[in-house]
């Protein structure tokens, strides 16, 4: 530590008159303020400065203290109060008076109370309430101090003894230290800084005294008190009054012109740090805000500022950093990225520090570390620490003392440690030293040694490198007593570093200039000529070579770093400090008094080594820690273009892809097989996408296939054929795969243009007519239509039929010769004239003629009413009527089904929507309760809600006085999700309705009214009834059309000979079958058929009975055919259980004309077998037009706008 005066003045009277200063204190970093002078009505004694509130308060002899405002302006000069720097205006605030003469002044850091002290009381002036509260002591106060939180303020009296107070000034503390007085006192905050310098307002004594000027440590966790008295001792105290240590002496002079410098806890004395060369006393000291600049006053009037610079006593080697804390104490860190906390490892990772703290209770004049070697430089000995083992990461760091030499030391400007002596460099003379302090060796050289650093080596013959003032640079050898002289440089070294290898140099002038020669080409004789100069850089102050790799350097100046990688361009960033190391990734600098770690980005250098093909440098870099697995993927990729596997491999291993370490193994084994090392590469180039590349290396080497087939693999068809076309390569498999490709990805049209090109063109057609391209389609059968084949030209018919495209139909028929076809596909299209034309000019067989005849007929019949025309068309076919008035009856048999069915679930809903209706309730009951039979059933359409009948018949039985039948609907319609309203009726009508239910199970007359019968077993029918048969018998109930209800019918079946509508003329007989006289027949066959042991329907009855038993008028024959391809028409035969009721048969007619083509048919089959002339039917009497009915069914005459089935009465 060294104090460097910034300026001096001294200050005088008018008469020229030293004026002495008593004190001073800083208003900020640039403005000084001292009390000088006694104007203001007496000596000023003490000045102090507010932390805030732009408050500086003075007082002195005359008993007054004055508290200023002070602001930065014009220059000006208040008496009794200097200003060394202008500019600072003082306005007085306030003022309040003591009993005596005030001594002292501070003011607390946090809430600016004042604190005044005289030599019977002190005051305690707040800044809230401006008003100041006293309290006597018994001794005079000569220094006072407020804690750095503002709890405690220090009094030093004239007694010896300390007071502590709190900071409303009761006493917390006394401490008693004898008689002498007490002139200085401060207290010294648990901070972060590690130097600290503590201001003595107390002045020397002339005779054996010395200025205080206390530099100490930090404490743990509280503060401390440090004490000086007028007996020249220093002792430090807690806030409890506990002595800290034991007092130290600090006489040390006797002319009081001196100030001395101590490190704090223990008290160590350093040395002098300021001396003035005259016999004024040193009266009081400050330190700067900034901590950098020390103020001082004397007797005689003098006042300065020195700049106070600290020396960085620390080391370096490798990661091992070691620097002195406190001056007393050394602090040792190893950099290692294995300790980051949650960090990644490896040589890129960050960087985590552990430290170790050696307490030396000494001034640490010099260190030195090297491995596990520490050496300590203290003042009367030398300690030499040993880390006990390094290779558990884990534990924590420890030095332990090795060797202590009690020797003094000789006085030495740097000092290096190897494994096994220290070096002593002092001037230009390098000693070494053993750890027993034997000396052994000494070089002497013509120049001041400047820079000094050990290279490493065997333990005991390590190299020693130097840089001097007079530019050499010299190589040491512990074991050998001559220097090796290696470059003269033109200008004084500065700094000096030798890479890992030794091949190269590095040198840092004073000119800022860093030149590298090469040692590598070194020989004795060369000494004399110098070494190669292989490059230099401008604007470096440190420098050092990269401890992992030879080949990478760093230097650091002009706030920038560079990297540099051989003579490559350097890389340049921003940067604060002095380079000292440069191990890995992570550059080691020193900032002010503090060593940084931060890591370099070596991707740059890592691409300029690739650049160049230098794959072992490249190698190396990457390994240092380059960062991302893109650099690693970018080495891999290019060290595999140049063939460089065993690269490549490690790269690929490192990011972990398994899917390039197969084609490694891939590449070796086509290259043991003997393939061109060319296409190797271009198969390398191909996997990396350059695939230009790799076309042209293959083309070039006669593989124009294999490129080929590289972009065809790719889909990259345009440049498959591209390069199949420029080097004679057939390009049909290539137009087959991008066939494939377009059709996998939807394209179909362009899929069939390239198979079109190939010449497949059925395969084109296949794919337009699976996806629909109708108008491409067109074009290939007009263009291509010869050459295709008649599986493909069907296909185009089927296509085009199903889009409608009829010209195309017949376009194709007419390319498949298909004339057949052709005239039946005019037929569809109602074109006779053509299809007879046609017919003509083919001369085609009759069979076809006689097709258009008859679809002509049929045309006329039904589409033209032309009955005339269509006779004549039937006469030209021959005569014969064709089937096609019977085709369908299935399905319009279904149809009228579902017509009945919807015909009443249109007036049962319109019943519950709309607001009235038209049919009885009785009808609407009926309609209901045929749809709850019928909602189970196959005929049911999904659409039609099955709740709609249940609450009709709910709502019906309610209106119609059917309790039982409401509570039975109701239960089944609660099963379903209904609509509030409707839930609300069901809700209501069976709450009501069961109420009315008898508990015996007996109808009201109401409801027996309304329950039907069985007319086969004569037993009553539920009214609610989900099945269309009697629940007794299990026959069958006919409904009918007309009201819904039961007809009283019972279908039957003759079995055998003559067939009943031969024999329906015979008279009835009234033969008895088992019962009374006149009993129906039909009732004992219905008993005997609906047994429990045999329930079978329709009744079968023998052709003997039908004929002599049953009466004419009791039996009803109904036409029908059973499928939509029979040729003969069958009967449905029912008979009559009340003969009083009238039921009308509705048969099948024509929808337009109701012609009946089916009866016309049987007539014609009887008359040819009968041999009678045909008698025709136009219809039935009571046929009526509401059409669509299914053929045979029985139905109401009246028209009622139901579908026209059934029987009605």
């Amino acid at each position: 530590m060294r104090c460097l005066e910034v300026w001096a003045d001294r200050l005088q009277d008018r008469d020229a008159k030293p004026q002495p200063v008593h004190t001073v204190a800083w208003l900020s970093s640039a403005h000084l303020i001292a009390g000088a002078g006694s104007l203001l009505l007496g000596t000023i004694y003490a000045v102090a400065v507010a932390a805030f509130n732009g408050l500086v308060a003075s007082s002195g002899a005359d008993k007054t203290v004055v508290l200023w405002n002070y602001t930065f302006g014009e220059a000006a000069t208040t008496a009794g109060a200097v200003t060394a720097n202008v500019g600072v205006q003082l306005t007085p605030a306030v003022k309040y008076s003591h009993a005596d003469s005030v001594q002292c002044l501070a003011f607390s850091p946090v809430s600016g109370v004042l604190c005044s002290g005289t030599a019977s009381d002190f005051g305690l002036w707040n800044p809230e309430t401006r008003s100041v509260t006293k309290t006597k002591v018994s001794s005079k106060i000569t220094c006072c101090s407020w804690s750095s939180d503002g709890q405690f303020v220090a009094l030093g009296m004239y007694n010896g003894t300390v007071s502590i107070r709190t900071k409303l000034g009761e006493e917390h503390v006394q401490i008693d230290r004898g008689p002498s007085p007490i002139w200085a006192l401060q207290w010294n905050p648990a901070s972060r800084s590690s130097r600290s310098l503590a201001s003595s307002s107390s002045p020397a004594k002339p005779a054996n005294s010395s200025s205080k000027k206390q530099h100490h440590l930090q404490d743990a966790n509280a503060e401390t008190l440090l004490v000086t008295d007028w007996s020249q001792t220093i002792a430090h105290y807690r806030a409890s009054g506990k002595l800290i240590g034991r007092e130290r002496s600090t006489s040390a002079g006797s002319d009081g012109s001196h100030l001395w410098s101590v490190a704090s806890e223990p008290l160590v004395r350093i040395g002098p740090l300021l001396e003035l060369g005259d016999d004024a006393w040193i009266w009081a000291i400050a330190m700067s805000p900034s901590g950098q600049q020390l103020a001082w006053c004397t007797q005689q009037g003098a006042i300065g500022v020195s700049n106070v610079m600290f020396h960085t006593v620390h080391a370096l080697h490798g990661n091992k950093y070691a620097y002195r804390s406190g001056l007393t104490d050394v602090v040792i860190q190893h950099f290692d990225s294995s300790a980051a906390g949650g960090g990644a490892t490896g040589a890129g990772g960050p960087v985590g520090v552990r430290q170790f703290k050696l307490s030396c209770r000494d001034h640490v004049k010099k260190l030195a570390i090297y491995q596990d070697k520490l050496a300590l430089l203290l003042p009367s000995r030398i300690l030499v620490y040993e880390q006990p083992s390094d290779t558990v990461q884990q534990h924590p760091l420890e030095y332990r003392l090795r060797d202590k030499l009690d020797f003094a030391p000789p006085d030495c400007n740097l000092l290096v440690i190897t494994s096994s002596h220290l070096l002593f460099c002092q001037e230009s003379t390098l000693a070494m030293y053993d750890f027993l302090g034997t000396h052994e060796r000494s070089w002497r050289f013509p120049a001041l040694i400047r820079y000094i650093k050990v290279l490493g080596g065997p333990p005991g013959r390590e190299a020693v490198v130097l840089g001097m003032r007079d530019g050499w640079t010299y190589l040491v050898y512990l074991d050998n007593a001559f220097p090796v002289p290696l470059v003269q440089h033109a200008s004084a070294i500065r700094c000096v570093d030798v890479n890992r290898a030794r091949t190269r140099v590095a040198v840092v002038d004073d000119l800022d200039q860093c030149c590298v020669y090469a040692m590598d080409t070194f020989t004795s004789g060369s000494a004399s000529k110098g070494l190669e100069l292989v490059y230099q850089e401008s604007g470096a102050t440190s420098v050092a070579w990269n401890h992992d790799h030879d080949d990478l350097l760093c230097f650091s100046g002009r706030h920038t770093l560079t990297v540099k990688a051989g003579t490559y361009p350097a890389l340049v960033q921003p940067h604060t400090g002095f380079v000292v190391g440069f191990k890995g990734t992570h550059l080691y600098s020193l900032h002010q008094y503090s060593m940084t770690v931060s890591q370099v980005p070596l991707a740059t250098c890592l691409y300029q080594y690739m650049d160049r093909k230098d794959w072992p440098r490249a190698m190396a870099v990457a390994q240092l820690g380059v960062g991302t697995d893109a650099d690693w993927a970018a080495l891999a990729y290019t060290a595999l273009e140049d063939v460089q596997l065993s690269v490549a491999r490690q790269c690929f291993a490192r990011v972990k892809d398994f899917r390039m370490l197969a084609f490694i193994g891939f590449v070796q084994s086509q290259l043991a097989a003997g393939t061109h090392r060319d296409l190797v590469v271009a198969d390398v180039l191909a996997m990396r996408g350059k695939l230009d590349a790799a076309a042209e290396l293959m083309c070039a080497r006669g593989h124009a296939a294999r490129a080929v087939a590289m972009y065809t693999d790719l889909g990259l068809y345009e440049y498959a054929l591209r390069v199949a076309r420029a080097n004679g390569v057939n390009a049909e498999t290539v137009l087959k795969a991008k066939a494939l490709a377009l059709r996998d990805r939807n394209d179909h049209e362009a899929a069939a243009e390239t198979y079109l090109q190939v010449g497949d063109v059925g395969q084109a057609v296949k794919l337009l007519v699976q996806h629909g391209a109708v108008e491409r389609l067109v074009v290939v059968v007009q263009t291509l239509g010869d050459k295709l084949d008649s599986a493909a030209l069907a296909a185009c018919v089927a296509f085009f039929k199903s889009r409608g495209r009829v010209d195309q139909v017949a376009n194709v028929l007419k390319i498949m010769g298909d004339w057949k076809a052709l005239v039946q596909l005019y037929i569809g299209q109602e074109d006779f004239e053509t299809a007879f034309k046609i017919v003509d000019e083919r001369g085609l067989a009759v069979e076809v003629r006689r097709a258009v005849d008859l679809a002509h007929a049929q045309y006329l019949l039904t589409k033209m009413e032309d009955f005339a025309g269509a006779m004549a068309a039937f006469e030209r076919a021959g005569g014969v009527i064709g089937p096609f008035g019977l085709s369908g009856s299935r399905s319009r048999t279904r149809s009228g089904k579902l017509a009945s069915l919807l015909y009443a679930y249109h007036h049962v809903f319109g019943y519950l929507a709309d607001p009235f209706t038209d049919l009885p309730q009785a009808t609407l009951l009926a309609m209901a309760r045929y749809l709850v039979t019928h909602m189970h059933s196959t005929s049911w359409i999904p659409d039609m809600s099955r709740a709609v009948p249940l609450v009709a018949l709910v709502r019906l039985a309610r209106d119609l006085g059917a309790p039982q039948l409401c509570v039975d609907a109701a239960k089944l319609a609660r099963g379903y999700r209904l609509p509030a309203q409707w839930q609300a009726i069901v809700d209501t009508a069976s709450i009501l309705a069961a109420g009315q239910v008898s508990k015996d199970g007996a109808l009201l007359v109401t409801e027996e009214e309304l329950v039907p019968i069985c007319f086969a077993c004569s037993g009553n029918v539920p009214l609610l009834l989900l099945d269309p048969r009697c629940p007794t018998c299990r026959v069958p109930i006919e409904f009918a059309m007309h009201a819904f209800d039961a007809l009283p019918v019972v279908q039957f079946e003759v079995v055998g000979e003559p067939p009943l509508a031969s024999a329906a003329a015979s008279a009835p007989l009234t033969i008895s079958t088992g019962g009374d006289d006149g009993e129906d027949p039909m009732v004992h066959l219905i008993s005997l058929a609906t047994t429990p042991a045999k329930r079978e329907y329709p009744i079968k009855v023998d052709a003997d009975t039908a004929t002599k038993k049953f009466k004419k008028d009791h039996v009803i024959s109904v036409p029908v055919t059973s499928t939509a391809a029979a040729q003969t028409p069958a009967t449905r035969t029912y008979y009559r259980i009340l003969t009083d009721v009238a039921i009308t048969v509705v048969h099948l007619g024509c929808p337009l004309c109701r012609f009946d083509a089916l009866g016309l048919q049987q007539q014609q089959q009887q008359q040819q077998s009968e041999g009678h002339g045909v008698k025709k039917q136009a219809g039935s009497a009571g046929a009526s037009r509401t059409g669509g009915g299914s053929a045979g069914s029985m139905g109401r005459t009246a028209e009622t706008g139901a579908s026209g089935g059934g029987m009605g009465r």
